[in-house]
C-alpha cells in the first residue's frame, strides 16, 4: 500500500511539472508569434492569411489585432501562468480558425507541416485549460497565499 502511494505521489508530481513545461513553452512560443506579427513580414503573412478567408469591411482589422494581442499577452501570461486558463481559453479560437480556414485545404504530413503543428498547438492548449496552472505558476503562488491568509 506505501509503494501505492509512493508512485501515486511521484506520477502526480512529474504529471504536473510536465503541464509546467508544456505551457512555459507554448507561451513563449505564442508571445513569439505574436510579437513578430505586430511589424514586417509577419504582419504582412497574417493580414493575408485573413484577407483569404473572405472577410467583410472592420472584420479583419479586429481580427488581426486580437490575434496579435491575444498572441502577445496571452503568451506572456502563460508563460508566466498569470491567469492561465483564462489564457490559454482565449488562444483556442485563434487556432481553431487557423486549423478549420488557414490550414483546411492542406493534407497532412507535408512539407510545411502547418496543419499538424497547428492542430499540435491546439490540442496543447485545451490540455493546459483542462488541467490548469501547475505548481510553478504565478496563479498558484498567489492563490497559496490567499489561502494561507485565511487560516490565520
Amino acid at each position: 500500500m506505501k509503494e501505492q502511494i509512493k508512485s501515486s505521489a511521484w506520477y502526480t508530481g512529474r504529471f504536473e511539472f510536465s503541464i509546467d513545461l508544456i505551457r512555459i513553452y507554448l507561451g513563449l512560443g505564442l508571445m513569439i508569434r505574436g510579437l513578430l506579427n505586430i511589424g514586417g513580414e509577419g504582419r504582412s503573412v497574417l493580414v493575408d492569411q485573413i484577407n483569404s478567408i473572405g472577410s467583410t469591411w472592420a472584420v479583419p482589422y479586429l481580427l488581426g489585432h486580437y490575434i496579435i494581442l491575444a498572441h502577445a499577452l496571452g503568451g506572456l501570461f502563460l508563460m508566466l501562468g498569470i491567469l492561465t486558463r483564462i489564457s490559454a481559453i482565449v488562444q483556442i479560437p485563434i487556432l481553431l480558425g487557423a486549423v478549420l480556414f488557414i490550414h483546411a485545404g492542406q493534407p497532412l504530413l507535408t512539407g510545411g507541416l502547418g496543419l499538424e503543428f497547428s492542430l499540435l498547438v491546439l490540442i496543447l492548449l485545451i490540455l493546459v485549460a483542462w488541467c490548469g496552472p501547475g505548481r510553478l505558476s504565478m496563479d498558484v503562488a498567489a492563490f497559496h497565499r490567499i489561502k494561507l491568509n485565511k487560516r490565520q
